[in-house]
């Protein structure tokens, strides 16, 4: 019977070798399946610590209705307060963006006091934006003798014809 031919000291060298290639394969591999883990691990946290929306009441499909941002000409001042505010919560609308939005909506005699307000920077957030509308265009529990004589507009060239006109802008 024949003997095996004996191992040489390069056939030791080549079979070290791919020993030592063979681990750094290994160790690229498990460096990317630490890091896939790593990246799983932080999608999975940020799942669990994001609450989910809430739930829909039943039978209410909330992509499904169409809502209209009501406009606003000065008039019913409380009741537009109220929609808008409905309507911005209804789509979770970041308060930063608000005022830009309710803007657009605005007409007449509220337009005009917008721009005012806006050109002068009195307005720097939904809260102020809010507060300044009702001071403006809501009914007050106070009387203002100084905002009625603005109010009075000359109505004839004779005698003493004078009513309250609502031309300008109550700011």
């Amino acid at each position: 019977m024949a003997s095996p031919p004996p191992i040489t000291l390069n056939d030791l060298a080549q079979s070290l070798q791919q020993i030592i290639l063979t681990q750094q394969d290994f160790r690229h591999d498990l460096t990317n399946i630490n890091t896939e883990i790593a990246q799983l691990q932080t999608r999975t946290t940020t799942a669990i610590e994001t609450p989910p929306p809430p739930p829909a009441p039943p039978g209410f499909a909330h992509t499904a209705i169409k809502l209209e941002i009501p406009r606003f000409d000065g008039s019913e001042a409380l009741g537009w307060i109220f929609k808008i505010n409905q309507f911005f919560e209804f789509h979770r609308t970041p308060e930063d963006q608000r005022l830009n939005i309710a803007s657009f909506y605005m007409e007449g005699e509220a337009l005009s006091w917008y721009q005012w307000m806006h050109s002068n920077g009195s307005l720097h957030s939904w809260q102020a934006f809010l507060h300044a509308l009702e001071m403006c265009f809501a009914p007050s529990q106070y009387e203002d003798p100084k905002g009625a004589l603005f109010k009075l507009c000359q109505t004839s060239t004779r005698g003493f014809g004078f009513s309250t006109c609502f031309s300008q802008p109550r700011y």
